[in-house]
């Protein structure tokens, strides 16, 4: 009885350090979404504007 428990305690522990990184990775994935349109957003703003008045200047 007592080798069952343990096993069980076992898996009950494993599945709760898997839920831990799964959800640690997550929400690092999360914050790199985030972050990566935010970025490109202000990329865009920062670059891509300022080329296209560029262009239009030039002709």
């Amino acid at each position: 009885m007592t080798k069952i428990k343990t096993q069980y305690e076992d898996s009950l522990t494993h599945s709760y350090e898997e839920s831990q990184v799964l959800s640690i990775s997550y929400h690092v994935f999360y914050n790199f979404l985030t972050f990566s349109l935010f970025y490109i957003i202000i990329l865009n703003y920062l670059f891509v504007l300022p080329l296209f008045h560029f262009a239009e200047y030039i002709r």
